[in-house]
Protein backbone atom coordinates (compact mmCIF):
# COMPACT_ATOMS: atom_id res chain seq x y z
CA UNK A 1 0.00 0.00 0.00
CA UNK A 2 1.64 3.17 -1.14
CA UNK A 3 1.53 6.79 1.48
CA UNK A 4 -1.22 9.11 0.97
CA UNK A 5 1.44 11.41 0.30
CA UNK A 6 2.88 9.74 -2.88
CA UNK A 7 1.79 10.84 -6.28
CA UNK A 8 1.63 8.20 -9.45
CA UNK A 9 2.79 9.75 -12.21
CA UNK A 10 2.45 8.56 -15.77
CA UNK A 11 5.54 9.70 -17.63
CA UNK A 12 3.95 10.28 -21.45
CA UNK A 13 6.99 9.55 -24.13
CA UNK A 14 7.81 9.33 -27.56
CA UNK A 15 8.98 5.32 -28.18
CA UNK A 16 12.10 4.30 -26.93
CA UNK A 17 12.45 1.07 -28.95
CA UNK A 18 12.18 2.04 -32.25
CA UNK A 19 15.80 2.59 -33.44
CA UNK A 20 14.79 3.77 -37.05
CA UNK A 21 16.96 6.52 -37.33
CA UNK A 22 14.86 9.87 -38.54
CA UNK A 23 17.36 11.31 -41.23
CA UNK A 24 15.58 14.43 -40.62
CA UNK A 25 16.14 14.26 -36.77
CA UNK A 26 18.65 12.44 -36.22
CA UNK A 27 19.30 13.18 -33.05
CA UNK A 28 15.73 12.67 -31.54
CA UNK A 29 16.06 9.45 -30.26
CA UNK A 30 18.89 10.02 -28.16
CA UNK A 31 17.30 13.13 -26.56
CA UNK A 32 14.14 11.25 -25.94
CA UNK A 33 15.98 8.68 -23.91
CA UNK A 34 17.64 11.25 -21.87
CA UNK A 35 14.90 13.75 -21.28
CA UNK A 36 13.05 10.32 -19.86
CA UNK A 37 15.45 9.05 -17.80
CA UNK A 38 15.99 12.78 -16.54
CA UNK A 39 12.10 12.92 -15.63
CA UNK A 40 11.94 9.41 -14.19
CA UNK A 41 14.86 10.23 -11.50
CA UNK A 42 13.37 13.61 -10.72
CA UNK A 43 10.25 12.03 -10.01
CA UNK A 44 12.08 9.33 -7.63
CA UNK A 45 13.75 12.10 -5.75
CA UNK A 46 10.71 13.90 -5.25
CA UNK A 47 9.84 10.13 -3.27
CA UNK A 48 6.88 9.79 -6.11
CA UNK A 49 6.04 6.82 -8.46
CA UNK A 50 7.21 7.25 -12.07
CA UNK A 51 5.50 5.14 -14.76
CA UNK A 52 6.98 4.84 -18.24
CA UNK A 53 3.89 5.03 -20.92
CA UNK A 54 5.32 4.77 -24.87
CA UNK A 55 2.84 7.03 -26.78
CA UNK A 56 0.91 4.69 -28.94
CA UNK A 57 -2.77 4.37 -30.19
CA UNK A 58 -3.79 2.73 -27.24
CA UNK A 59 -2.43 5.24 -24.95
CA UNK A 60 -5.60 5.88 -23.27
CA UNK A 61 -5.94 1.96 -21.85
CA UNK A 62 -2.27 2.39 -21.20
CA UNK A 63 -2.85 4.83 -18.89
CA UNK A 64 -6.22 3.66 -16.96
CA UNK A 65 -4.15 0.54 -16.86
CA UNK A 66 -0.96 2.06 -14.98
CA UNK A 67 -3.51 4.15 -12.63
CA UNK A 68 -1.70 7.00 -12.62
CA UNK A 69 -2.58 10.33 -10.62
CA UNK A 70 -1.68 12.71 -13.50
CA UNK A 71 0.69 12.46 -16.85
CA UNK A 72 3.47 14.10 -17.48
CA UNK A 73 3.52 14.72 -21.09
CA UNK A 74 7.02 14.80 -23.11
CA UNK A 75 5.15 12.55 -26.32
CA UNK A 76 5.52 15.17 -29.44
CA UNK A 77 3.18 12.72 -31.35
CA UNK A 78 2.25 9.26 -32.37
CA UNK A 79 4.73 9.11 -35.61
CA UNK A 80 5.81 12.69 -35.83
CA UNK A 81 5.40 15.93 -34.20
CA UNK A 82 1.94 16.95 -36.34
CA UNK A 83 0.17 14.13 -34.11
CA UNK A 84 1.20 16.38 -31.03
CA UNK A 85 -2.05 17.76 -30.43
CA UNK A 86 -3.66 14.68 -30.99
CA UNK A 87 -2.24 13.11 -28.12
CA UNK A 88 -3.24 15.88 -26.09
CA UNK A 89 -7.14 15.41 -27.55
CA UNK A 90 -6.94 11.77 -26.17
CA UNK A 91 -5.75 13.00 -23.27
CA UNK A 92 -8.21 15.99 -22.89
CA UNK A 93 -11.38 13.20 -23.83
CA UNK A 94 -10.61 10.75 -21.57
CA UNK A 95 -10.08 13.40 -18.92
CA UNK A 96 -6.79 12.39 -17.73
CA UNK A 97 -5.15 15.03 -16.16
CA UNK A 98 -2.16 15.91 -17.90
CA UNK A 99 1.23 18.77 -17.55
CA UNK A 100 1.02 21.10 -20.19
CA UNK A 101 -0.85 23.08 -22.77
CA UNK A 102 -4.15 21.62 -24.43
CA UNK A 103 -5.67 20.75 -27.53
CA UNK A 104 -5.92 24.68 -28.84
CA UNK A 105 -2.85 25.78 -27.41
CA UNK A 106 -0.90 22.59 -29.38
CA UNK A 107 -2.62 23.29 -33.04
CA UNK A 108 -1.84 27.26 -32.78
CA UNK A 109 1.72 26.49 -31.64
CA UNK A 110 2.06 23.69 -33.83
CA UNK A 111 1.38 25.75 -37.10
CA UNK A 112 3.45 29.08 -37.01
CA UNK A 113 1.43 30.88 -39.53
CA UNK A 114 -0.91 30.56 -37.64
CA UNK A 115 0.76 31.77 -34.30
CA UNK A 116 1.74 34.90 -36.50
CA UNK A 117 -1.15 35.44 -37.82
CA UNK A 118 -2.44 35.93 -33.73
CA UNK A 119 0.97 37.84 -32.97
CA UNK A 120 -0.02 40.57 -35.64
CA UNK A 121 -3.47 40.76 -34.80
CA UNK A 122 -2.42 41.49 -31.07
CA UNK A 123 -0.11 43.84 -32.10
CA UNK A 124 3.15 41.73 -31.21
CA UNK A 125 6.02 42.34 -33.29
CA UNK A 126 6.97 39.64 -36.11
CA UNK A 127 8.57 39.45 -39.11
CA UNK A 128 6.33 39.75 -42.59
CA UNK A 129 5.90 36.27 -43.79
CA UNK A 130 4.25 34.33 -46.59
CA UNK A 131 3.27 30.62 -46.59
CA UNK A 132 3.92 28.12 -49.74
CA UNK A 133 1.75 25.37 -50.44
CA UNK A 134 2.73 24.12 -53.58
CA UNK A 135 6.42 26.02 -54.60
CA UNK A 136 4.39 27.58 -57.22
CA UNK A 137 2.79 30.68 -55.57
CA UNK A 138 4.57 34.19 -56.58
CA UNK A 139 6.34 35.56 -53.85
CA UNK A 140 4.82 38.51 -52.03
CA UNK A 141 6.74 41.56 -53.21
CA UNK A 142 6.22 43.46 -50.30
CA UNK A 143 8.59 40.90 -48.57
CA UNK A 144 12.23 41.83 -48.48
CA UNK A 145 15.04 40.03 -48.92
CA UNK A 146 17.10 38.56 -47.35
CA UNK A 147 14.76 35.80 -46.36
CA UNK A 148 14.56 32.67 -44.49
CA UNK A 149 12.88 29.42 -45.65
CA UNK A 150 11.63 26.98 -42.74
CA UNK A 151 9.30 24.34 -42.57
CA UNK A 152 5.39 25.88 -41.10
CA UNK A 153 5.22 22.94 -38.33
CA UNK A 154 8.70 21.75 -37.11
CA UNK A 155 10.72 22.45 -33.95
CA UNK A 156 14.43 21.50 -32.61
CA UNK A 157 15.26 24.05 -35.77
CA UNK A 158 14.57 21.11 -38.06
CA UNK A 159 15.29 22.20 -41.58
CA UNK A 160 17.40 25.01 -40.71
CA UNK A 161 20.37 24.72 -42.14
CA UNK A 162 23.21 27.14 -43.88
CA UNK A 163 21.03 27.19 -46.99
CA UNK A 164 18.12 28.34 -45.08
CA UNK A 165 18.70 32.56 -45.69
CA UNK A 166 18.11 33.32 -48.98
CA UNK A 167 19.01 36.39 -51.46
CA UNK A 168 17.39 35.80 -53.93
CA UNK A 169 14.38 34.08 -56.32
CA UNK A 170 16.35 31.31 -57.14
CA UNK A 171 17.43 30.41 -53.65
CA UNK A 172 14.24 31.05 -52.10
CA UNK A 173 12.30 28.37 -54.82
CA UNK A 174 15.39 25.56 -54.80
CA UNK A 175 15.02 26.04 -50.98
CA UNK A 176 11.28 26.22 -50.83
CA UNK A 177 11.06 23.05 -53.26
CA UNK A 178 13.82 20.79 -51.35
CA UNK A 179 11.80 21.54 -48.00
CA UNK A 180 8.48 20.68 -49.70
CA UNK A 181 10.16 17.32 -50.49
CA UNK A 182 11.94 16.51 -47.54
CA UNK A 183 9.09 17.42 -44.77
CA UNK A 184 6.15 17.25 -47.04
CA UNK A 185 4.60 20.14 -45.35
CA UNK A 186 3.91 24.01 -45.81
CA UNK A 187 6.81 26.06 -45.81
CA UNK A 188 7.05 29.32 -44.14
CA UNK A 189 8.99 31.94 -45.37
CA UNK A 190 9.89 35.15 -43.48
CA UNK A 191 11.78 38.19 -43.39
CA UNK A 192 15.37 37.53 -41.89
CA UNK A 193 15.71 39.73 -39.26
CA UNK A 194 19.68 40.57 -38.88
CA UNK A 195 21.03 41.02 -34.97
CA UNK A 196 20.57 39.29 -31.72
CA UNK A 197 18.48 36.03 -30.56
CA UNK A 198 17.03 35.62 -27.68
CA UNK A 199 14.20 32.72 -26.42
CA UNK A 200 11.85 33.17 -23.21
CA UNK A 201 10.28 31.14 -20.98
CA UNK A 202 7.41 31.14 -19.26
CA UNK A 203 5.51 29.04 -16.01
CA UNK A 204 2.09 29.04 -15.14
CA UNK A 205 -1.55 29.08 -16.04
CA UNK A 206 -3.97 32.09 -15.48
CA UNK A 207 -0.66 33.38 -13.50
CA UNK A 208 2.70 33.65 -15.37
CA UNK A 209 6.40 33.46 -13.85
CA UNK A 210 8.67 34.45 -16.73
CA UNK A 211 11.74 32.82 -16.48
CA UNK A 212 14.96 34.40 -17.07
CA UNK A 213 15.82 35.84 -20.64
CA UNK A 214 18.59 33.60 -22.22
CA UNK A 215 20.40 34.78 -25.01
CA UNK A 216 21.53 32.16 -28.00
CA UNK A 217 25.48 33.65 -29.07
CA UNK A 218 26.74 32.21 -32.61
CA UNK A 219 29.01 32.30 -35.38
CA UNK A 220 26.59 31.62 -37.88
CA UNK A 221 23.60 34.13 -38.24
CA UNK A 222 20.85 32.26 -36.64
CA UNK A 223 20.50 28.79 -34.83
CA UNK A 224 20.41 25.76 -37.47
CA UNK A 225 19.82 22.40 -36.27
CA UNK A 226 23.50 21.28 -37.05
CA UNK A 227 24.58 24.33 -34.83
CA UNK A 228 22.20 23.30 -32.29
CA UNK A 229 22.84 19.41 -32.46
CA UNK A 230 26.89 19.99 -32.23
CA UNK A 231 26.11 22.42 -29.62
CA UNK A 232 28.38 25.09 -31.28
CA UNK A 233 26.99 28.37 -29.10
CA UNK A 234 27.77 30.31 -26.02
CA UNK A 235 24.08 31.01 -23.99
CA UNK A 236 23.87 33.81 -21.76
CA UNK A 237 21.41 33.71 -18.74
CA UNK A 238 20.42 35.96 -18.07
CA UNK A 239 20.43 38.00 -21.21
CA UNK A 240 22.59 41.51 -20.66
CA UNK A 241 19.85 43.82 -22.20
CA UNK A 242 18.87 47.20 -20.91
CA UNK A 243 15.92 46.77 -18.19
CA UNK A 244 13.42 48.56 -19.82
CA UNK A 245 14.21 46.70 -23.32
CA UNK A 246 13.95 43.59 -20.99
CA UNK A 247 10.85 44.40 -19.55
CA UNK A 248 9.16 45.21 -22.25
CA UNK A 249 10.10 41.79 -24.14
CA UNK A 250 8.85 39.69 -21.02
CA UNK A 251 5.69 41.61 -21.12
CA UNK A 252 5.37 40.95 -24.50
CA UNK A 253 5.88 37.42 -24.29
CA UNK A 254 3.47 37.06 -21.43
CA UNK A 255 0.97 38.67 -23.55
CA UNK A 256 1.81 36.23 -26.12
CA UNK A 257 1.34 32.92 -24.07
CA UNK A 258 -2.11 34.19 -23.07
CA UNK A 259 -3.05 34.45 -26.10
CA UNK A 260 -2.32 31.43 -27.32
CA UNK A 261 -4.29 29.98 -23.83
CA UNK A 262 -0.71 28.19 -22.58
CA UNK A 263 -0.73 26.54 -19.61
CA UNK A 264 2.49 24.79 -17.37
CA UNK A 265 5.09 26.37 -19.31
CA UNK A 266 6.15 27.06 -23.00
CA UNK A 267 8.94 28.80 -24.63
CA UNK A 268 8.91 31.98 -27.62
CA UNK A 269 11.66 32.58 -29.82
CA UNK A 270 12.90 36.30 -31.04
CA UNK A 271 15.52 38.59 -32.76
CA UNK A 272 16.59 42.12 -31.75
CA UNK A 273 17.31 44.39 -34.61
CA UNK A 274 20.12 47.15 -34.75
CA UNK A 275 17.88 49.64 -33.12
CA UNK A 276 15.99 47.20 -30.61
CA UNK A 277 13.11 46.32 -32.37
CA UNK A 278 11.88 42.65 -30.91
CA UNK A 279 10.11 40.67 -33.04
CA UNK A 280 8.39 37.32 -32.01
CA UNK A 281 9.45 34.18 -34.30
CA UNK A 282 7.70 31.51 -33.15
CA UNK A 283 6.41 29.90 -29.95
CA UNK A 284 7.00 26.29 -28.49
CA UNK A 285 4.26 24.85 -26.69
CA UNK A 286 5.80 21.66 -25.51
CA UNK A 287 9.47 22.67 -25.26
CA UNK A 288 12.77 20.48 -24.68
CA UNK A 289 13.24 19.95 -21.06
CA UNK A 290 16.12 17.83 -21.49
CA UNK A 291 18.87 19.14 -18.39
CA UNK A 292 21.88 20.37 -19.58
CA UNK A 293 21.04 20.44 -23.01
CA UNK A 294 17.32 22.33 -23.34
CA UNK A 295 16.89 26.06 -22.40
CA UNK A 296 13.78 25.93 -20.11
CA UNK A 297 15.48 23.98 -17.62
CA UNK A 298 18.74 26.07 -17.97
CA UNK A 299 16.62 29.21 -17.48
CA UNK A 300 14.70 27.43 -14.45
CA UNK A 301 17.83 27.08 -12.51
CA UNK A 302 18.73 30.39 -12.93
CA UNK A 303 15.76 31.47 -11.96
CA UNK A 304 16.79 28.80 -8.53
CA UNK A 305 14.62 25.61 -9.59
CA UNK A 306 16.21 22.74 -9.60
CA UNK A 307 15.83 20.18 -12.05
CA UNK A 308 14.11 17.97 -9.91
CA UNK A 309 12.07 21.42 -8.04
CA UNK A 310 11.09 22.01 -12.47
CA UNK A 311 8.85 18.71 -12.87
CA UNK A 312 7.17 18.97 -9.34
CA UNK A 313 6.44 22.55 -10.58
CA UNK A 314 4.60 21.34 -14.17
CA UNK A 315 3.16 18.85 -12.31
CA UNK A 316 1.84 21.03 -9.45
CA UNK A 317 0.73 23.52 -12.28
CA UNK A 318 -0.82 20.52 -13.97
CA UNK A 319 -2.90 19.20 -10.99
CA UNK A 320 -3.71 23.22 -10.47
CA UNK A 321 -5.22 23.46 -14.15
CA UNK A 322 -7.62 20.21 -14.00
CA UNK A 323 -8.70 21.54 -10.55
CA UNK A 324 -6.95 18.35 -8.76
CA UNK A 325 -7.41 20.40 -5.20
CA UNK A 326 -7.32 16.99 -2.86
CA UNK A 327 -4.08 15.69 -5.17
CA UNK A 328 -2.93 18.97 -4.76
CA UNK A 329 -3.27 19.04 -0.66
CA UNK A 330 -2.04 16.01 -0.50
CA UNK A 331 1.43 16.64 -2.02
CA UNK A 332 1.77 20.22 -1.02
CA UNK A 333 2.66 23.55 -3.55
CA UNK A 334 5.50 23.53 -2.78
CA UNK A 335 6.83 24.99 -5.95
CA UNK A 336 4.10 27.19 -6.86
CA UNK A 337 4.49 28.52 -3.60
CA UNK A 338 8.24 29.54 -4.28
CA UNK A 339 7.52 30.85 -7.58
CA UNK A 340 4.80 32.91 -6.22
CA UNK A 341 7.84 34.30 -3.57
CA UNK A 342 10.02 35.17 -6.87
CA UNK A 343 10.67 37.70 -9.63
CA UNK A 344 11.95 36.65 -12.62
CA UNK A 345 15.55 38.18 -13.49
CA UNK A 346 15.53 40.25 -16.69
Amino acid sequence: MRSSKVLRVGILHDSLTDTKVDKRNPHGFVQVGATVQAVKDAIKQLEWEPVLIPVGHNLISQIHQAQVDIVFNIATGIGNKNQQANVVAMLELAKIPFTGSGLRTHILGIHKEVAKYLFKSAGIPTPAFQVFITGQEELDPKLRFPLIVKPSSEGSSMGITENSVVQNKTQLYEQINHLLTVFNEPVLVEEFIEGREFTIGILGNQKTIPLPIEEIIFQNKFYSYEVKERDAVKIECPARLRPELALKMLEAAQKAYRLLDCAGYARIDLRLDAEENFYFLEINTLPGIQPGYSEIPRMAEVLGLDFPALVRCLIELGLERFGAQKLLSRIGRKSLDYLAKRKSIA
